[in-house]
């Protein structure tokens, strides 16, 4: 009999997909709230994800979901924390870079919105760069209850 540990390890690996993304410093967000220029950092995905994450979610839980305001994104910095004078030096160091990133197929459900988990290295390194905690929180939002 296989180790169950070994299995559910197994299955973990096989569940995340690799995926790229385009780096946007301060991106032309409609209907964005707040504006804080130097304070926005996302890395822009395909617009198929959501697409297709929604269809699932249709499909398996009978739920529509809204489509996000935005193009699917990860965000890596959220303009709620200001940078120091420093980071601020290296801003936009990383505008439109090509970014390497994984995201798991189980959806979650975060109150209202639906999202797939992120993980990237690279996303982390920047946070490092402009004197960030990394973060373990990444997310794409693919869509909310209606």
């Amino acid at each position: 009999m296989a180790n169950p540990c070994s299995i559910r390890y197994f299955l973990n690996k096989m569940n995340w997909v690799k995926a790229q993304a385009k780096l946007s410093y301060d991106p032309y967000r409609p209907g964005l709230r707040k504006e804080r220029p130097g304070s926005l950092i996302v890395a822009d995905l395909d617009f198929g994800i959501g697409e297709y994450y929604r269809w699932w979610v249709l499909k398996r839980f009978g739920l529509m979901l809204q489509p996000t305001a935005w193009k699917p994104h990860v965000t890596v910095l959220d303009g709620r924390k200001g940078l120091s004078p420093e980071a601020m030096k290296l801003w936009k160091k990383h505008q439109n870079k090509i970014i390497d990133l994984e995201y798991s197929v189980e959806v979650e459900q975060h109150w209202k919105f639906w999202v797939l988990p992120v993980r990237s290295k690279a996303l982390n390194d920047i946070r490092s760069e402009l004197g960030l905690e990394s973060s373990k929180n990444f997310h794409i939002t693919i869509g909310r209850m209606l």
